[in-house]
């Protein structure tokens, strides 16, 4: 490469630098050497903030959060390995761990700066400072400070998305509610911790009561008003049964128009309590659908099968399979007693 393509080539670095407007701070108790080191990185457009001591310059670091860090290794209240310290491994600004941090010192010394480098500086700067060893060495630190910022917003973007991908894999998509996979992962632990003890020797739960809720005659709103329509009332049941369980349920969508309300806790009476409340707050009041140019009032009934595992029990209903099963068994008596009804077994 020409003398010209490197001289375009600085010059492009020089451009994106101002145009991150990336800032710099100065650390030194010596106002001639903090006069001349902004004096040489103003030639290059630095946005410069300065600080006469340590605890002052962690009053700035702090509020400004800079890209780069020069600071003087002897002050008289705090040194320069002290803040460096402070900024490389703070717990309460992560943030600044990617911060470049370049040390002045008048000692040349191997053992200083291995010192140096295990407080967490990025760099060294002998004095007295040459300008062009500052601003080259300046460069190639805001350099890698931006490529380790840019690295750690990708991955915060990168651990949100798995939370995301990992939320959306175990929720319905339609209610909102848990799904089938988060019921098949839920259930076998919740049923574990009626034999499981607590740090204080007790056991979590005496029973694990299940309820398997289906809307009656859903495929008959379906053939009527269409699969949209159904949808919304699928949505309006699932608001409802977040409204009439338990603040220690958990929801979930079993499958086309079935749910399960998984409680701890609930004996067969307080079972029936609830259940009954959560089947006529659907049964009492008709479903408002309001979609395009249809507007519905549906009056939608649910049958709902109960079973319950108790601690020390030697049914096979603490197996989730079996426990299910025995639900499902009391929603089909449900459905042959006539519907919009509770049945427990």
């Amino acid at each position: 490469m020409n003398n010209e393509g490197i001289k375009t080539g600085v010059q492009s670095l020089k451009y994106d630098l101002k145009r991150d407007q990336l800032k710099i701070l100065v650390v030194d108790d010596d106002p001639v050497l903090i006069k001349l080191t902004c004096k040489h990185l103003s030639i290059e457009g630095y946005r410069v903030e300065t600080a006469t001591n340590g605890e002052l310059g962690w009053k700035l670091i702090t509020d400004i959060l800079p890209d780069l860090i020069i600071c003087d290794w002897v002050m008289p209240d705090i040194s320069g390995v002290t803040l460096c310290q402070r900024v490389k491994s703070n717990p309460d600004y992560p943030e600044l761990r990617v911060s470049y941090f370049i040390m002045l010192t008048a000692h040349s010394e191997i053992n200083y700066r291995v010192l140096g480098l295990d407080a967490g500086a990025d760099e060294f700067l002998t004095k007295p400072i040459n300008p062009f060893e500052l601003r080259a060495r300046v460069r190639a630190g805001l350099r890698i400070s931006l490529m380790a910022k840019s690295l750690a917003r990708a991955n915060q973007k990168l651990l949100a998305r798995n939370e995301l991908l990992a939320s959306l894999s175990l929720t319905d998509q339609l209610t909102s509610l848990l799904n089938r996979r988060a019921m098949d992962e839920g259930l076998p632990k919740l049923l574990q911790s009626l034999e499981s003890v607590n740090i204080t020797g007790q056991v979590e739960h005496d029973c694990i009561c299940v309820m398997i809720i289906d809307v009656d005659f859903f495929k008959c709103v379906n053939d009527t008003y269409g699969h949209l329509v159904g949808d919304e009332v699928l949505k309006a049941i699932a608001g409802r049964l977040q409204n009439s369980s338990s603040p220690d349920s958990l929801l979930y969508r079993y499958g086309g128009e079935e749910f399960l309300c998984i409680t701890p806790d609930l004996d067969s009476t307080k079972a029936l309590k609830l259940a009954e409340s959560i089947r006529q707050s659907i049964a009492d009041r008709p479903i408002n659908v309001t979609l395009n140019d249809i507007y519905l009032n549906l009056n939608v009934t649910v049958s709902i099968g109960v079973a319950i595992a108790f601690r020390s029990s030697e049914s096979n209903t603490q197996d989730a399979y079996h426990l299910i099963k025995q639900a499902d068994l009391g929603l089909y008596q449900a459905k042959n007693s006539g519907r919009n009804c509770t049945c427990i077994i």
